[in-house]
């Protein structure tokens, strides 16, 4: 068993550029950054697993310009070794210079109040809501075409996603794996109470026999590639209140159910978030 202890810093950077006049209308272009610093230490109770410490870095730089105004074009780099789950280096290798990569690189366009068109390497991870990490981690920003609509008021929220993501590019195989994926879902409100549900439909084309980069390691694998569809529908919901026992509490899940296999094809995840109005959160 490994247990870890972890001391962090963080550095949050940003500031305001003045920037272009466009058909004599101005415009400005936003710059945000942060710069994350951790140490860390894992102790393994096996003997066979020697205790580690290592110091860690993270850096972010992103900019967003308004092109008119309906559009905007964001862009941000970040260090990382490629890898999309994360952005976070390791100090090593005898202080050799970190890689830093295109983290996003997309634009929307507000076509109207409540609908937004955005395509690119997507900022923010999936277009969807979802309760907790289940399926994709919150820090892959898909490549593609995405929309997005919310329509809401104080008692009610609807929304909805769409996305066409392209997975991989082949030049010996023209049948290359995309994904579209489809979002449906509300809240209610109930005075201090609030339910809100969503339901997502997941189609994958052309991913059995391939094997993905960065891959998570959890898929069924038969000669290093997938042996399975991955078509597959998603239920999340969230009941929550505020200024009940606590200035905030909720209760969230994820359920999800791929068809491909016979069995061992559920999967769910369920957590809880409360904090005390003061600044101290707790969500497990």
């Amino acid at each position: 068993m490994r247990k870890t202890c972890a001391v962090v810093f963080a550095l949050i950077l940003g500031g305001v550029l003045s920037a272009f006049a466009a058909e004599e209308k101005a415009s400005s272009i936003k710059m945000k950054g942060d710069l994350f610093l951790r140490y860390h230490h894992d102790t393994f109770d096996e003997s066979t697993s020697e205790d580690r410490d290592r110091f860690r870095l993270r850096y972010r730089l992103g900019f967003e310009g308004e092109a008119s105004e309906y559009v905007k074009v964001k862009a941000g780099i970040a260090s990382g070794t490629g890898d999309p789950r994360s952005r976070i280096v390791t100090f090593q290798d005898s202080s050799n210079g970190k890689s830093v990569n295109l983290d996003y690189a997309c634009a929307s366009y507000e076509a109207y109040e409540g609908l937004e068109v955005v395509i690119g390497k997507i900022q923010g991870g999936m277009p969807f809501w979802r309760t907790t990490p289940l399926l994709f981690d919150g820090d892959i920003n898909p490549e593609g075409v995405a929309a997005k609509m919310c329509i809401k008021d104080d008692a009610y929220e609807l929304f909805g996603s769409v996305l066409a993501s392209v997975l991989d590019e082949y030049a010996d195989n023209t049948n290359d794996p995309y994904m579209m994926a489809f979002q449906a879902g509300g809240k209610l409100n109930f005075d201090a109470l609030f339910l809100k549900l969503a339901a997502t439909y997941y189609w994958v084309t052309d991913e059995v026999g391939t094997a993905f980069d960065y891959s998570s390691g959890t898929n069924t694998l038969a000669n290093e590639k997938l042996v399975y569809e991955y078509d597959t529908p998603v239920f999340s919901i969230e009941f929550g209140g505020k200024d009940l026992f606590v200035p905030y509490l909720a209760v969230f899940a994820d359920y999800v159910n791929n068809p491909d296999p016979d069995d061992e094809n559920i999967g769910c995840s369920c957590h809880r978030q409360l904090h005390d109005g003061w600044g101290w959160k707790n969500r497990k």
